[in-house]
């Protein structure tokens, strides 16, 4: 404790001797078991080390250096008792301990039974992967990923563990007990007070005050006005530690020895650059040497670290003000504020700090551009995707938290009569984990971060990361597009596990250019279950453009909150006056009547009437409502067609055997099968009917990657080949083209076309036996020429499909501009092919020819022009030559010839 004792703060303390008596023998007590509780806390702080190696100094010097800094910050005015020396000084020792995995009583392993060690293998996972990881990777971590865990939970629990470990004690084998504060009076009477002021150095400055008393009466056997004040001892802690940045917390021979990299690495580059700072005026001044233009980043690092250590003393001084206590010397770090004053006092070489980093100027303008139409375009349903979507997030986190079953709680969508201006109130209200006082005004208006991946959500709900939880929110700008319908929106929540009177209101009147108001609910706005309600006015033209009819809003609303989440996972019901219908049943897409699903994908549902036609200025109709003639929605026939859906429809795996989809391989004349992100629409698929659920690959969730496997994929389009060649009326090439294209076994199904007919692959192989060269035209094109009448093929031509195969599931979605949604299926076998056809139909076919020939498929493959070639004769049209670019392919001479 050589550090200590010569500063003013012990020598005035714990460090003047008393008259004999009962307060010397006492003061005594406290210097021992001061002097004892270093000697251990320095075995322990020489075990952060092993497991933080990149962090710089946590041992003795840095317990020293802050009983100097304190002393600094305190100025020569401020005095404490000596039960607060030994308290602050306890507290020193503690404050960065739990950083080791020794200071776990029950021994390191014990880290993996923290809740958080499961949360933090499904952060490092996400942060590694970009995806949400299964339980099954959380359970069975790589050792990399289980190490990356445990550092971080380290770091995140430290400050929690350093409070128990005040009061800790551990045992050896013969049952001999330790603890780092050994006297059983003082750990029992000063123990938790140390513990908690230990722990509060992680803690908001707000914290402090709301956690920590002014002051404490004096401990039994000490002298009546030896009384404690936590909250200054506190904030003392809290500065001094901040305030250590010199170069004896980031030595250049221990930086070699453990050579930290990234973040870490410009952490110790600053620090050793740093003398000692000392006291002016109020602030408190760091100079260093010179950085050059390569150390620019640790320079930065610097100045934003500093930054932060002038925000701590300026909150902190505040506080002490408002809470009647001592104000401190120091209130905050010179230069802070000024970058050109910075520089004067940590110079740069040969380069000027000027703050050019991207920011955002006008972030009102941002919310109001990207929240909105800028990102979702005109599209009026988008607001109530964007709700759905939130609610049925916190339904899913309530499910895991509160642990209820998996199709435990609903989200309601409810519109309230029409005023004289025909105006009404839409609410999305969901039965979810609600949002604490913090997250309304925090979390939940920070523009493009999603509150499930901010640290926050661990603090919220712990353990809720490591269920395996995968909420369909990952932007943080969902939310927003509310203001594409109003500027009037109240946000009403109540946490799952809170009492009625607990619900808040954030109330914006006035959209995001004006600041919100956050307060208690009233007793009549108050949710009588926990949960959230977003409750928005819509205007006239917002009414008529999400197709409200007047006359029958309920059923409208209904049939439009199906075609939004056809495949929802939570119970979505609607409502209008007294009338509530269920829209969606929890997962009912994967057992519900195939007609009746393919009906709900099929057609966005419009309103009955053609009140209040908004136009644009060129007099046309307002996109976003869709009208059948004369304003009714079009009635759909195809019973053969729904009849085959029902005979196909098949549900889809992933390649842990879970559900991902139900489709078939069949559609009406209308389009009738999506991919879904969380249960929601997000882009439309061609020649299918039924349901796929996907990721998510665009901030607007307009477009998504299916999660099937391409082994499922495969599966499931073998069995669809196998259920199609045994019925009639059917597209069978397309079929086949379809199948192929998934990987899948082709079967009887055929795939070309001759003048003999459909071949299949066998028949194909036989057809190619007997011919020396065959003329091989596009499919395609020959479907183009039969528009004006059947084509006759001439002997010895095939007409095969050469299309680029990803474009059989994914030609027609919706804006896409993503690669990964836009090849696929082919992007799930892996590597780009080779050759642009190797998984058309017309790889299926030279691989029946390469067998009849016995030549390689990719030798057929790699002659079909890149380029359109010379029109052939294929085939005769009422006795007429037709004409179609084409090429031929040649039978190889034998050896023999």
């Amino acid at each position: 404790m050589a550090g200590a004792t010569e500063t003013h703060l012990w020598m005035h303390s714990i460090g003047v001797e008393l008259d004999a008596g009962d307060a010397e023998g006492y003061r005594q007590k406290l210097v021992a078991a001061l002097d004892a509780m270093g000697e251990r806390a320095e075995v322990l702080a020489g075990e952060i080390a092993l497991d933080l190696p990149e962090f710089t100094a946590h041992d003795k010097s840095h317990s020293d250096a802050i009983w100097v800094l304190a002393d600094l910050i305190s100025g020569a005015d401020l005095t404490l008792t000596p039960s607060e020396a030994f308290v602050f000084g306890a507290a020193v020792l503690l404050h960065d301990l739990g950083m080791a995995s020794a200071a776990y009583v029950e021994g390191p392993g014990a880290i993996k039974e923290e809740p958080r060690w499961s949360d933090a293998i499904a952060s490092v996972l996400r942060q590694t992967t970009g995806e949400i990881p299964s339980r099954e990777a959380i359970a069975n971590p790589d050792p990399e990923v289980a190490e990356a865990a445990t550092r971080q939970v380290l770091r995140e629990l430290h400050a929690e563990h350093a409070e128990r470990l005040a009061t800790a004690r551990w045992e050896d084998k013969n049952g001999n007990e330790y603890a780092l504060l050994e006297s059983p009076e003082l750990r029992e009477s000063l123990g938790p007070v140390i513990g908690r002021i230990a722990h509060s150095h992680w803690w908001s400055v707000s914290e402090l005050g709301e956690r920590l008393g002014t002051e404490l009466g004096a401990s039994p056997g000490a002298p009546a006005s030896w009384t404690i004040r936590p909250l200054l001892i506190a904030c003392l802690l809290r500065l001094a530690d901040a305030s250590h940045l010199d170069g004896s917390r980031a030595p250049r021979f221990l930086r070699l020895l453990r050579d930290p990299a990234g973040e870490a690495g410009r952490h110790w580059d600053f620090q050793e650059r740093l003398a000692q700072p000392y006291r002016r005026d109020d602030r408190i001044v760091f100079t260093g040497t010179a950085f050059s233009a390569d150390d620019a980043e640790a320079w930065w690092l610097c100045a934003d670290t500093l930054a932060m250590v002038d925000r701590e003393f300026r909150s902190v001084d505040s506080l002490l003000a408002d809470c009647g206590q001592p104000r401190l010397a120091i209130r905050g770090v010179a230069g802070a504020e000024n970058l050109e004053a910075l520089a004067s006092l940590i110079p740069t070489d040969d380069w000027m700090p000027v703050d050019a980093r991207v920011q955002v100027s006008d972030v009102v303008h941002l919310v109001e551009q990207l929240g909105g139409r800028e990102l979702y375009g005109s599209k009026p349903e988008v607001p109530l995707r964007e709700l759905v979507q939130n609610a049925s997030d916190s339904v899913r986190a309530r499910r895991v938290v509160d642990d209820c079953s998996d199709d435990w709680g609903s989200v309601t969508v409810a519109v309230g009569e029409a005023d004289a201006d025909g105006r009404r109130w839409l609410e999305v209200l969901d039965t979810g984990v609600g949002m604490s006082r913090e997250v309304l005004a925090s979390h939940l208006l920070d523009f493009g971060r999603s509150f499930w991946d901010s640290r926050q959500v661990v603090e919220e709900f712990p353990g809720l990361l490591a269920s395996g939880f995968q909420p369909t929110g990952r932007f943080g700008i969902g939310f927003f597009s509310v203001f594409m319908w109003s500027d009037d929106v109240d946000v009403v929540s109540r946490r799952y596990e809170a009492a009625k009177s607990d619900t808040n209101v954030l109330e914006f009147r006035g959209g995001v250019a004006k600041r919100p108001l956050l307060r208690p609910a009233q007793p009549a706005e108050q949710l009588r279950e926990p949960g959230t309600r977003v409750r928005i006015m819509l205007d006239a033209e917002s009414v008529w453009r999400l197709g409200l009819d007047p006359d029958e809003p309920t059923t409208i609303l209904r049939d439009l909150c199906a075609w939004l989440a056809p495949a929802l996972d939570v119970d979505l019901y609607v409502q209008a006056s007294k009338d509530r219908l269920l829209a969606v049943g929890a997962d009912d897409w994967k057992e519900m009547p195939m007609e009746q699903l393919a009906a709900r994908i099929a057609l966005r549902p419009v309103r009955r009437s053609g009140a209040f036609p908004p136009e644009d200025e060129e007099g046309e109709s307002v996109d976003g409502v869709e009208d059948g003639p004369d304003g009714e929605a079009e009635e759909v026939d195809d019973e053969a067609g729904f009849n085959a859906l029902g005979r196909l429809a098949r549900p889809l795996k992933d390649e842990n055997g879970k559900t991902v989809g139900r489709l078939a391989m069949l559609a009406p004349e209308f389009e009738s099968a999506v991919t879904v992100v969380g249960g929601l629409r997000a882009t439309a698929l061609t020649s299918l009917s039924g349901v796929l659920l996907a990721r998510a690959t665009t901030a607007s969730r307009n477009s998504g990657v299916p999660l099937v496997s391409l082994d499922g994929l495969a599966a499931w389009a073998s069995e669809q080949a196998r259920t199609v060649a045994e019925m009639d009326g059917v597209d069978y090439l397309e079929v086949a083209r379809l199948v192929w294209v998934c990987d899948g076994e082709l079967g009887e199904l055929p795939i070309a076309r001759t003048d003999d007919g459909l071949l299949s692959r066998d028949e194909a192989r036989r057809w190619a036996e007997t011919r020396e060269k065959i003329t091989v035209a596009s499919a395609l094109e020959l479907r183009n020429l039969e528009n004006v009448g059947p084509v006759e093929l001439s002997d010895g031509v095939v007409a095969v499909d050469t299309i680029q195969p990803y474009m059989a599931l994914s030609g027609m979605l919706e804006e896409s501009r993503d690669r990964t949604v836009e090849d696929w299926p082919v992007s799930l076998r892996g590597d780009p092919l080779e050759l642009m056809h190797d998984a058309a139909l017309v790889s299926a076919f030279a691989d029946a020819v390469g067998q009849a020939w016995g030549v390689e498929r990719q030798a057929l493959l790699a002659q079909i022009p890149a380029e359109p070639v010379s029109s052939r004769t294929i085939g005769r049209r009422n006795g007429n030559a037709v004409a179609a670019d084409a090429w031929v392919w040649e039978r190889p001479a034998s050896p023999s010839d």
